[in-house]
């Protein structure tokens, strides 16, 4: 199970630049294509803003075992992400135009993790 995230940072390496829909879309349409549309999910763990945990990599780097990718990111100017709470409906929008049905919107809006859920845990 993969879930896209919509931390603009972590996604395009564009570090200041807000990510759109669009793009959002177009993230989850490659990880389909990897993967199946049964197998991949939103994350919705959107940070919103990234000052505390900016602050907090920045003081503790050997917390993250990524070689420095996060504080990197933080020290290039990574200052925010897609606020899922405001893009969700238009990300639904642009994987309706790129021909996905209701079904595939439905998996990908949190059944293929039930399923997986249930099938993991007890």
């Amino acid at each position: 199970m993969v879930s896209i995230t919509a931390t603009e940072w972590m996604m395009d390496g564009v570090w200041t630049e807000d990510i759109t829909p669009k793009q959002i879309a177009e993230m989850i349409d490659g990880a389909v294509k990897v993967v199946g549309i049964d197998h991949v999910g939103i994350g919705t763990d959107d940070m919103m803003t990234v000052g505390a945990v900016a602050d907090f990599a920045k003081a503790n780097p050997d917390a993250y075992t990524d070689n420095g990718y996060m504080v990197d990111a933080f020290n290039r100017g990574a200052t925010g992400a897609a606020e899922m709470s405001k893009h969700l409906a238009p990300v639904i929008d642009e994987l309706w135009k790129m021909g996905y049905s209701d079904e595939d919107i439905r998996k990908l809006m949190g059944e293929n993790l039930i399923r997986v859920y249930k099938q993991s845990w007890k």
